[in-house]
């Protein structure tokens, strides 16, 4: 240091102005250094990226930060609003650009045959061994080499409780399938209905209505589920698939299929509905977490799965959004009016009547179904 500086700075320590301005300015630097310690920190060890390809309000936001600050990640959400808009763009970029991605089970299967996954290391995931032993194993991913579920969501009917004279303990397909003007399963007065706006869903629990089974598809049996679809259309006031509450609330409807996650946003805020499985059986469907095959952070794509499969993320993820965990641990911290109900929370003998919508369908023929109905 210059000396006539340092006889500058020692003449100032011995003066009272001096002392005062040196130990402001010690404090001024203390204060700076907290305020500042996070910038530093992010400049010279920013924090890792990891992107997250999902459905809209699959993850919660509290589950993300947890992850973030465990971590020191920055979980980066990117949103598709359908299995095959995920799939379109995964053709075309190779899913580069993606780590994690949340998928419906039927694309898991598509994605793992075009080679667009990356193989999943069960060493790396523990929290495998929680998880419901239902929902693995599935067809389009047997060994779950690719893929562990996240949710699952059965379908099922919510109506409105004034459309009976007292609360029915068993619901039929018959609500969604025969005429409203004959007031079948004691129902005081006709009504109007929303039904799933996608083929699959509709042509399948049109089967189940018709002959029990979601698993031939002759041309003589799609005949008889076109006419019925066509029939139904004349009460049906809309194909929708989630945004329910409008046409309940408002009374356009007073029937709908759907899915529990949907309802699960009505009966939350009204208790003038009700929500059951038909007796015949229904559809469900397992959202699942996988790994894209482009990604460059494999370590820590398997840290995320398996924090968001925990016992306490999955339960928070299911509170918030009316699907359930796939981790089994987490059941008894999800809300008791939606696990103690076999309707919105199927045991074993109702889960048995359940079916997975499987890729192994005549696929033209089931859009040549929907096509006349949708056209009639």
């Amino acid at each position: 240091m210059n000396s006539k500086l340092q006889q500058f700075f020692n003449v100032l320590a011995q003066t009272s102005l001096g002392r005062k301005s040196i130990i402001t300015a010690f404090y001024l630097a203390l204060l700076a250094a907290f305020l500042y310690v996070s910038l530093v920190k992010d400049y010279f060890f920013p924090a890792q990226e990891l992107y997250v390809y999902t459905f809209v309000d699959m993850l919660h936001p509290k589950s993300i930060a947890a992850f973030e600050q465990a971590h020191n990640v920055k979980v980066v959400l990117r949103y598709f609003e359908s299995n095959e808009e995920l799939l379109a763009k995964f053709m075309i970029n190779r899913g580069v650009g993606y780590d994690v991605i949340i998928t419906s089970d039927y694309m898991v299967e598509f994605l793992s045959k075009d080679n667009l996954l990356h193989k999943l290391d069960h060493a790396q995931l523990p929290v495998r061994h929680e998880l419901d032993e239902r929902l693995l194993g599935k067809y389009y991913d047997v060994e779950n080499e690719f893929s562990l579920p996240f949710s699952w969501i059965p379908y099922g009917i919510i109506f409105h409780k004034g459309l009976f004279a007292q609360q029915p303990e068993t619901i039929s397909l018959s609500l969604l399938f025969d005429d409203p003007k004959t007031r079948s399963q004691g129902v005081l007065k006709p009504y109007r209905i929303c039904m799933a706006d996608d083929s699959r869903e509709a042509i399948s629990l049109a089967s189940l209505y018709l002959f029990g089974d979601v698993a031939f598809w002759t041309e003589e049996r799609l005949r008889k589920i076109e006419a019925l679809l066509i029939n139904q259309k004349r009460w049906v006031e809309s194909y929708v698939n989630q945004d329910l509450a409008y046409p309940l609330f408002s009374g356009l409807i007073k029937v709908a299929m759907a899915p529990l996650f949907a309802a699960y946003k009505v009966l939350k805020t009204s208790q003038d509905f009700s929500f059951m499985l038909p007796e015949e059986g229904s559809v469900y469907s397992i959202e699942n977490l996988a790994i894209s095959r482009s990604c460059k952070r494999v370590d820590l794509a398997h840290k995320f799965i398996n924090f968001m499969l925990s016992r306490q993320e999955s339960a928070r993820m299911s509170n918030r959004c009316g699907m359930h965990p796939s981790n089994k641990t987490a059941y008894t911290l999800l809300r008791p009016n939606i696990v103690n109900n076999k309707h919105t929370f199927p045991d074993n003998e109702t889960f048995a009547k359940l079916h997975l919508l499987s890729n192994d369908v005549p696929l033209k023929a089931f859009e040549e179904v929907w096509l006349a109905v949708k056209s009639s």
